[in-house]
């Protein structure tokens, strides 16, 4: 008896395993979702952090992009960028008359549509880097009704 509740154990465990990984998968074709390019700006958001406190994209950046009434994860990944502007290319799968923006992509638990709230998880251990900050622990939200994101820290970074 005890081994089946071992199992059953070890199987709810990898069953819980297996459906966090699915909130991140990108869709492999455009045909499973509508193609769209969002422009990123910023005063004071994202990785890259320089020698004057200059916070920037960087070429290997992603964002989360829901539709305000749907609860599903749009990976988008910066096709070009240039200090605080970048242009992030994906594709949805329920477009939307606005959109909400989680970076990093890799933070995104769920959305609530309802309540228009990104659920996110921060990193519990943080490692500081010289001259800037952890890739990942810089959360930033952003919401529009076009296809321009301004994005707002939502914590603080030590510089």
């Amino acid at each position: 008896m005890k081994k089946t509740f071992a199992i059953l154990g070890i199987a709810a465990i990898a069953a819980t395993a297996c459906n966090k990984g699915t909130l991140h998968e990108v869709p492999s074709s455009a045909s499973e979702g509508t193609p769209l390019v969002f422009t990123a700006t910023t005063d004071e958001t994202k990785t890259t952090l320089d020698n004057k406190g200059v916070v920037s994209w960087t070429s290997t950046d992603q964002i989360q992009v829901n539709a305000g009434t749907a609860n599903e994860a749009n990976t988008f990944t910066v096709s070009s960028c240039k200090g605080n502007t970048a242009t992030f290319k994906g594709s949805v799968k329920t477009e939307g008359t606005e959109y909400y923006a989680l970076y990093p992509a890799s933070a995104y638990v769920q959305f609530d549509a309802k309540n228009s709230k990104i659920q996110f998880n921060v990193p519990s251990e943080q490692t500081a880097r010289l001259g800037g900050f952890a890739d990942g622990v810089n959360i930033a939200v952003a919401h529009t009704s076009g296809y321009g994101f301004t994005f707002l820290n939502v914590l603080s970074y030590v510089y």
